[in-house]
């Protein structure tokens, strides 16, 4: 398995061959950017094997590399001097392409080749990954003290978006919408950042915590009770009693990470 991350003033991979948990070697450098907190963030993965980061205005990158004629998107639209990187990995043949992107964090790209994110305050917003007019899908609501959307993710069936929602107070809201229409539902009171898991957990930040909540992505519904996963000899711990048929489910485990559970 490969780790792709941001970090030093670049976009590398490491590698871990013989699956021992450690890196091969030194990282291999896929792109080298000027500046690490203009450098990029926000890595996605899309359908078509293609990395994509959003940079910001002192990344380095130069006119000649975002107007590349082999870039995947055929109509990209740029909102200032955010520019999207793309590392296209084949044959085991690293090429880096560059385009401009949409202004704002990192979308959440579905089966059905569209992608759905976020521009705060301006609200919701998919669009077709050939490029095209973005559709407005949802605005806060100001009255409410709704202050914008963010991070958005997609559940698995492609149709359903997870978001977080930020109040004017500061308050934090995660919310699911089906992109089909209907109301919006909330999943988690003063959460952020949601991530839909595989094994049919949400987790989730809160606080200073990572959260994690068996999750029901057909009725949108959370099951049983948030744990934290621990991540420091100071970080409270908790004892919860689970569900019937808990153990034989989880063969007993718990999460548990750098420090105490």
């Amino acid at each position: 398995p490969d780790l792709i991350c941001s970090g030093d003033d670049s976009v590398m991979r490491l590698r871990d061959t013989d699956g021992d948990g450690a890196a091969d070697g030194e990282p291999q450098i896929w792109t080298a950017l000027r500046h690490p907190e203009h450098g990029a963030n926000g890595l996605v993965r899309g359908p078509d094997g293609c990395y994509y980061l959003v940079c910001g205005n002192d990344s380095g990158i130069s006119t000649k590399q975002i107007t590349a004629p082999h870039s995947p998107v055929a109509q990209p639209r740029s909102g200032g001097a955010d520019l999207t990187t793309v590392a296209a990995e084949a044959m085991g043949a690293v090429e880096h392409r560059f385009a401009p992107t949409l202004h704002g964090v990192p979308g959440a790209w579905g089966p059905d080749d569209t992608i759905v994110f976020t521009q705060g305050i301006l609200g919701l917003f998919r669009v077709s990954a050939k490029g095209g007019e973005p559709e407005r899908l949802a605005v806060p609501d100001i009255e409410k003290g709704e202050k914008g959307y963010f991070r958005p993710s997609l559940l698995p069936d492609g149709k359903t978006v997870l978001y977080t929602l930020i109040f004017t107070d500061g308050a934090t809201r995660i919310v699911a919408r089906r992109l089909g229409g209907g109301e919006p539902v909330t999943i988690v009171q003063d959460g952020f950042g949601p991530l839909y898991r595989p094994s049919g957990h949400l987790v989730y930040g809160q606080a200073d915590r990572l959260m994690a909540v068996r999750f029901d992505a057909a009725t949108l519904r959370t099951v049983g009770q948030p744990v934290f996963i621990p991540g420091s000899m100071g970080t409270a711990s908790f004892v919860l009693a689970g569900e019937p048929g808990s153990v034989e489910r989880s063969f007993g485990t718990t999460c548990h990470g750098a420090g105490r559970a």
